[in-house]
């Protein structure tokens, strides 16, 4: 790190240190970037000074409304300009922010307004929660000429409102995959402490963090992790108007966006284009890829291809991020020192933040020892929310993250998988785990896979493995059978215990609105399509 950027780092380390709430840290980026473009979208683009003015009139219409500290602000807009000033407004005013993505249907919509007492409704005229029934008293304001005049009758001024570090200012949903879904609730402490962390351990002076970035999934979801750093370095936000593949390759060309946010669905969507339109995004200076665990082989392969500007780390909704961070020159260093199979972590602990793996019993595991991830970090979410109030997360300082993992003597994670998701195979009359990160990434160093899932439907049963093909290779051997010799692939490279039952080709595997491949539906719903098909129709290979 040369000497500008160090004292760079330490500015922002010490600036950091002066924001007490996130509100704080907003209302300095909009003073110091003034004149700078914060956000670009489909209706065109914002300046600092445009975004903050915007967001400042929001809030105190919303103040002027009863909307403040501990009253809930919900609402469900497209992810554009909009989704922006409503969250800055909310932590202007101290209001308690909940936040729909775009594609929630009606009854995720219903679901949460089950659990809270929205003082005010914002809404996009054509989304679920437009239209749907609201509590007596509860303003509903749908975004449009209507909303436009509203903002514009209430001035563009700083508020007085005192907010508490420890009060909660989002409420974030759990995946309800067993059960009604729940309200986590995040304080702005703890918000602003994430900002922190992140400052303290990533490169946020380098070119690729002060020019145009972009998330490639939904701000409404992991993608706003990247609106903070936006604003603290006066970088453009650009959301482009869809997450298509062809729409971000046309976006990041367009506006020369330098740092990029993806799922590893996205960034192999990224390695499988044609030369030509991987040239046309040779602008990027660093492509942040998370929410789940990337293939190690396919993160080799994008390193070889985009060169060391990939970065990760580790963290949830009931953690904030960062827990791990593997930085760009991380993995360069990696790779060089000849050990590429620790590519598959997620990094080290980051100062501040402890992680420890236990077994069942609840006992901390020695180094290597694969077990249930635990993190303790001060950045974890508050508790539960319904309409009674916060409901404060029990359970001790330990975080349980539902997944299992090790540490490595060098003090590396290792995400195997969720626990939901591990596999068991009859071995010496009873089940022995096997860990389906470990099939995939040996499936995705077969030179015509894609994509990967290894799933089965209970312990115990045949295990799957379900996979997509490269273009390449479908268009250089169509008639191959790509399962079979798949197989034949895997047989050296994994226990006898650990080779699939089943391997399926198909077209498409299901990925969530959020980009992510979907383990559970590949289990619900394509093992007993596929299982049911004839083998003309779907390649496959059975032991």
């Amino acid at each position: 790190m040369g000497l500008m950027t160090q004292l760079r780092h330490q500015f922002a380390c010490w600036l950091m240190g002066r924001f007490q709430v996130p509100r704080d840290a907003v209302r300095w980026a909009c003073k110091t970037h003034t004149d700078r473009v914060a956000l670009v979208c489909a209706e065109g683009s914002y300046t600092f000074r445009a975004l903050h003015e915007r967001s400042l009139r929001l809030a105190n219409a919303l103040h002027d409304a009863g909307v403040g500290p501990g009253t809930v602000l919900f609402y469900q807009v497209h992810n554009d300009a909009r989704l922006v000033e409503i969250r800055l407004a909310a932590y202007e005013c101290g209001a308690i922010a909940v936040s729909l993505p775009d594609f929630a249907a009606a009854p995720a919509v219903h679901a949460v307004l089950q659990q809270i007492r929205p003082h005010m409704v914002i809404a996009s005229p054509d989304l679920p929660l437009a239209t749907a029934p609201l509590q007596d008293g509860v303003r509903r304001i749908l975004c449009g000429a209507l909303y436009e005049d509203w903002l514009r009758s209430f001035p563009p001024g700083l508020l007085e409102v005192e907010i508490d570090p420890q009060a909660v200012a989002l409420l974030g949903m759990t995946s309800g995959t067993t059960g009604a879904p729940k309200l986590m609730a995040t304080t702005h402490h703890a918000q602003v402490r994430s900002l922190q962390m992140l400052v303290g351990n990533a490169d946020l002076s380098g070119p690729q963090a002060i020019g145009p970035c972009m998330p490639g999934i939904p701000l409404a979801g992991a993608g706003g992790g990247m609106l903070f750093p936006a604003l603290l370095t006066g970088s453009a936000l650009v959301l482009p108007p869809d997450l298509q593949t062809q729409s971000l390759v046309q976006w990041i060309e367009l506006h020369q966006v330098t740092r990029l946010f993806v799922t590893p669905s996205q960034l192999i969507d990224l390695l499988e284009l044609p030369a030509a339109q991987r040239a046309r995004i040779l602008c990027l200076r660093q492509i942040i890829y998370g929410t789940e665990s990337m293939p190690s082989p396919k993160l080799e392969e994008a390193l070889q291809e985009f060169g060391p500007i990939l970065q990760q780390g580790y963290g949830s909704a009931e953690v904030l991020p960062p827990v791990t961070l593997f930085s760009a020159p991380e993995h360069a260093r990696v790779l060089a020192s000849g050990q590429p199979e620790r590519l598959a972590s997620c990094g080290k602990v980051v100062p501040g933040v402890e992680v420890r793996i236990t077994d069942g019993t609840g006992a901390p595991m020695p180094a290597g020892g694969i077990g249930s991830v635990m993190v303790r970090s001060p950045t974890r979410f508050a508790g539960y929310w319904s309409a009674e109030g916060l409901r404060p997360a029990d359970g001790g300082a330990w975080l349980a993250m539902g997944d299992l993992g090790y540490l490595d003597p060098q003090g590396y994670l290792f995400i195997l998988g969720r626990e939901a998701d591990l596999l068991h195979t009859p071995h010496n009359g009873s089940l022995h785990p096997i860990y389906p990160r470990k099939i995939e990434d040996a499936a995705h160093r077969h030179p015509a896979v894609r994509e990967a899932a290894a799933v089965q439907v209970g312990p115990g049963q045949p295990m799957w493995l379900v996979v997509t093909l490269r273009a390449a290779a479908t268009q250089s051997d169509p008639l191959r059978n790509w399962a079979q010799d798949i197989r034949t692939f895997l047989e050296p490279l994994l226990p006898a215990a650990a080779l699939p039952h089943t391997i399926r080709v198909l077209h498409t595997l299901p990925r969530s609105p959020l980009a992510k491949m979907l383990r559970r539906q590949v289990r619900e719903e394509v093992l007993p399509t596929a299982a049911a098909e004839d083998e003309a129709t779907a390649p496959a290979y059975t032991s």
